[in-house]
């Protein structure tokens, strides 16, 4: 994770950028995901007001599509 703050962002309006990596595991990005989301309640730091679709994913279901 890294910090970005003015002048790339608004004086008010820094942000985080979070870089993934095809080496990160499923588990790796839910466990990420779980504690930002955790951090975000406590301090306030959520832009959207829409309630998250909770809808549990059926991974099997998902096409992958290779352009290579």
């Amino acid at each position: 994770m890294v910090g970005v703050g003015y002048p790339a962002t608004p004086l008010t309006e820094g942000r985080i950028r979070i870089c993934l990596s095809a080496a990160h595991t499923k588990d790796q990005l839910d466990y990420a995901l779980e504690v930002i989301e955790k951090v975000a309640d406590e301090i306030g730091l959520k832009y959207s007001r829409k309630p998250r679709d909770l809808t549990p994913i059926d991974y099997n279901k998902i096409k992958i599509y290779h352009d290579f």
